[in-house]
């Protein structure tokens, strides 16, 4: 016997015993038998038929019918405060419908300009509150254009365009598209191509062929055998070897660029020139003078540079600034970061450590200096340990000339924050150790790996070796299982990929940068520079660096 509350009473229901049926639960199944009817046996076995593929086979079903009347109450409050042509948006759409006789529109699980985009489009009128995060500024008040017609229950809201704040509304125009006269694009979609079919480039394919805003058009490669595995692997069949080739002939929106980093300049500054936004690979480039005019040429252009920092999508980020924001560890102090291991410092230092880097700059900022002690066994690194990266690992990509062993870098910021690096060549490389810790006056925040985050807090102003009781996990369910699913790490890091290029191509607010932009870019790898430029001077260098040119390589010359 279940029972539910539903604030006129109590009503207990015997449909797993069979028990018999009071009159009035006899009428609640007469009248369930009625809307089946009116709405069509079609409709209500394919109802259920789809309930049975997601609950248990045994008494599942028979719980669930219990809940019929108590959906037919909550879905009923939006039959009551709306009219019969009402379009509503809900996280269940099928079965608000079948409960109310509304039209209705589903939820997407994106941002709120993009939930306002979809809104405007298919002229909804209304819009449920049932907790989700992207829905947080509706419910708190903080959106002017919404009113709240109905709180028991269910919270509805009646949308008012013309009411809303000017940023949603240059939002809504950024979407529009000149092939309508009357403006909002029914289909946002754009022409992606990708350069570089390797290990990186199989990553890239899997997010644009997944992401519903882009196609995937166009495939270009050196190697005709990478090629033709992509093309029977994706299903692309636009194939080429000459990328200005290719974007004379297909003139795509997205180019996204996964070769090696020498390739990183010409082919970013080539689709530049042709009108394409950019998402390219890290490291951004092999100097300073390349990231300089790779965005220059972006900047002439009109288009925008992403680099493919992913954690910097990564919500974890954004909670932690609000954590700190609001005192939860007292004023930030200092950074440690540490790398995963694995890797000699040097090859690190252009792999891994260009998004611990990054990721140090997104909480930290500009930075004012740099200091840097490089190590080959226990001596300290000199001209003849310089190497290319593929000398020290042939296994490892092209990242140009590297040193060392071992790195300790030290950063001070313009904030006055200061951050300390580690790079220890372990034998073997643990993500579980890849990381920041954020100190603060009264405590301090962890957060762990490279693609899906492990955050942890600990509250007091130290930290003993005891074990136990000192950190507290913590979870953002948004992230960590969007939809109430636990993802798995590659569909993590293909849900960030994705917010780097809808950034892109499709911004919040008008003319805001992309997550991870090619200036974020840059300064990633000014801090790699910095650090090489210090160690060769054997003293603290003051930024931005004013000799853009490699610093092994004058070492070297």
């Amino acid at each position: 016997m279940l029972q539910y509350s539903t604030g006129i009473g109590n009503w207990n229901f015997g449909f797993r015993n069979c028990s018999p049926l009071s009159p009035f639960q006899r009428e609640l199944v007469l009248s369930t038998v009625a809307l089946v009817a009116a709405l069509g046996w079609t409709s209500y076995a394919a109802f259920f038929n789809r309930l049975k593929n997601w609950l248990d086979k045994t008494n599942q079903l028979a719980k669930y019918a219990n809940l019929i009347p108590v959906l037919l109450l909550v879905f009923g409050t939006v039959r009551d405060n709306t009219a019969p042509d009402a379009i509503v948006m809900d996280s269940e759409p099928w079965d608000l419908h079948f409960y109310s006789d509304r039209k209705t529109v589903h939820t997407p699980y994106d941002t709120m300009a993009k939930i306002l985009w979809v809104m405007r489009t298919y002229g909804v009128t209304h819009i449920t509150y049932n907790g989700q995060k992207s829905l947080q500024t509706l419910y708190s008040g903080e959106i002017p254009g919404f009113e709240l017609v109905n709180e028991r229950g269910m919270k509805i809201y009646q949308v008012q365009y013309d009411e809303l704040p000017e940023r949603y509304k240059a939002t809504l125009l950024s979407y529009c598209s000149n092939t309508f006269w009357e403006g909002i694009k029914l289909m946002a979609r754009y022409r992606a191509a990708l350069i570089g079919c390797g290990g990186k480039g199989r990553d890239h394919a899997n997010t644009l062929l997944k992401d519903n805003l882009v196609d995937l058009v166009a495939l270009c490669d050196v190697r005709e055998e990478a090629l033709q595995i992509f093309k029977d692997t994706y299903g692309v069949s636009a194939l080429y070897t000459d990328y200005r080739q290719m974007l004379e002939r297909e003139k795509p929106d997205l180019v996204v660029i996964s070769t090696q980093a020498p390739q990183h300049h010409a082919l970013t500054v080539a689709a530049a020139e042709y009108g394409c936004h950019v998402l390219c690979e890290k490291p951004m480039a092999l100097t300073l003078q390349e990231a300089d005019e790779m965005i220059a040429a972006c900047d002439k252009a009109g288009v925008r540079l992403a680099i493919n920092h992913q954690k910097r999508a990564s919500a974890y980020n954004d909670y932690t600034k609000k954590l700190i924001a609001d005192g939860e560890i007292g004023e930030l102090i200092l950074i440690r970061a540490y790398d995963k291991g694995g890797r000699k410092a040097g090859n690190s230092m252009m792999e891994m450590g260009t998004h611990l880097f990054d990721w140090i700059h997104n909480f930290a900022g500009d930075v004012s200096w740099a200091s840097a002690h490089i190590n080959t066994g226990m001596r300290e690194a000199s001209v003849q340990d310089i190497k290319h990266s593929q000398e020290v690992n042939p296994r490892d990509r092209d990242a140009g000339l590297v040193i060392g062993e071992r790195a300790f870098c030290s950063f001070g910021f313009v904030n006055g924050l200061h951050a300390d690096c580690e790079f220890l060549a372990q034998s073997r490389a643990n993500d579980k150790a890849y990381g920041l810790d954020l100190i603060g006056a009264k405590g301090r925040i962890a957060l762990r790996r490279s693609v899906a985050t492990v955050m942890f807090i600990h509250r007091g102003e130290f930290m003993t070796p005891v074990e136990g009781h000192q950190w507290k996990p913590v979870s953002l369910p948004e992230e960590d299982a969007i939809a109430g699913q636990h993802l798995p790490t590659i569909d993590i890091n293909r849900t960030l990929q994705s917010r780097i290029i809808r950034s892109l191509l499709e911004p919040d607010i008008l003319d805001a940068p992309p997550i991870s932009s090619g200036r974020d870019g840059r300064a990633a790898l000014e801090m790699i520079h910095g650090s090489w430029e210090s160690h060769l001077r054997g003293g603290r260098v003051t930024f931005p660096l004013k000799d853009r040119t490699h610093p092994l390589q004058r070492w070297l010359d």
